[in-house]
């Protein structure tokens, strides 16, 4: 019949599926979570330390931050770490 030889599941994969989807579902949900507690703890920050703090949200490099924000990497660092700060203190 269908199933594994056209590719589609087996009609007994049908609970791993579903189980797949919610999983899936609930890890959108933790990021969107995730993203909203980071733009509201980043509004609280002075502005460099909100741009390096979002840049390194989205994966930036230390260098890549450091570049666009024309800073060295010694002073991004220390925005980084006193975003860290400023967040923790508000914990």
């Amino acid at each position: 019949g269908l199933g594994v030889a056209s590719g589609l599941p087996a009609p007994d994969d049908g609970h791993r599926l579903l189980q797949i989807l919610a999983d899936l579902e609930r890890a959108d949900h933790a990021a969107a979570a995730r993203a909203e507690a980071s733009a509201r703890e980043a509004a609280r920050l002075d502005e460099e330390e909100r741009s390096a703090f979002l840049m390194r949200c989205e994966g930036f490099s230390l260098e890549a931050i450091a570049a666009a924000m024309g800073l060295g990497l010694a002073a991004v660092k220390r925005r980084l770490a006193e975003a860290r700060g400023h967040i923790l203190a508000r914990g």
